[in-house]
């Protein structure tokens, strides 16, 4: 329930109140009037009751059409809003050296809804050892929305895309200071969220779509690897289910 449906549901609720109360003040006058004789008859008061729960029931049915007023309204800019996806992306130019891991994310943007993707940028952040999802992908998809690197992407088209990432030394460090017993098989494989973030015409709103991805090195390369050289690698993605960072927004 948004703002606008509380302060109307509020005003309702409001001036029943003030119809209720004046009701009642004006049934108490009737009934002191009829115990000192006067003409005015007590169904005056039954009719001014009749009148208030006449006045509820008009409330009640004007809250529940606004209600199916706001419901149809959000369901027409879910079904008209753009949906941006990423396909299958391809890893290239991966390098591991003295600042850490860096790669190369090959992939397409698709819009597969009925309004065009505004301001659609993607920003990605690799991940090795401890961390919290949550937090993880709220910074990437920040990252996104502040991106300047922006493009417009039109309905059913599907737009190539470049995304540059990196595992810093500082990471690989410290994961190693977190391992007991034998480091040699520890190998760098990073997750990887990478976040898609737009904007609709339909709302001022950003809307998101979040992938985690997993860097898997061919050469299996270990936390032990030197990295005073720079050493060219190969590998590939692998996507992990789309539940364990939660759905598009």
């Amino acid at each position: 329930m948004n703002s606008n449906s509380i302060l109307v549901i509020g005003a309702w609720v409001f001036a029943f109140a003030y119809v209720a109360w004046e009701t009642h003040k004006r049934d108490v006058r009737l009934l002191g009037r009829s115990l000192q004789g006067e003409n005015e008859s007590v169904l005056q008061a039954i009719r001014e009751w009749f009148k208030a729960l006449g006045f509820l029931a008009a409330s009640i049915a004007a809250i529940f059409a606004f209600w199916q007023f706001t419901l149809a309204n959000h369901r027409f800019q879910v079904d008209q809003r753009p949906w941006l996806s990423m396909t299958p992306a391809m890893l290239a130019d991966v390098q591991l050296g003295s600042t850490g891991l860096t790669w190369r994310l090959d992939f397409s943007l698709k819009n597969s809804g009925l309004t065009p993707a505004l301001h659609a940028a993607v920003s990605q952040q690799a991940m090795f050892g401890a961390f919290t999802p949550e937090t993880e992908k709220a910074e990437t998809c920040a990252n996104a929305e502040s991106s300047n690197s922006t493009r417009t992407i039109f309905p059913r088209d599907e737009l190539p895309w470049s995304s540059t990432g990196i595992l810093s030394n500082a990471k690989i460090e410290a994961y190693r200071a977190m391992l007991t017993g034998s480091r040699a098989a520890a190998f760098i494989a990073p997750l990887v969220l990478v976040c898609i973030a737009y904007k609709s015409t339909l709302d001022s709103e950003f809307h998101h779509t979040v992938y985690a991805l997993v860097l898997t090195l061919d050469e299996g390369v270990t936390i032990d690897t030197p990295r005073d050289k720079q050493i060219d690698l190969h590998g590939f993605v692998r996507e992990l289910p789309f539940d364990r960072i939660g759905s598009a927004d």
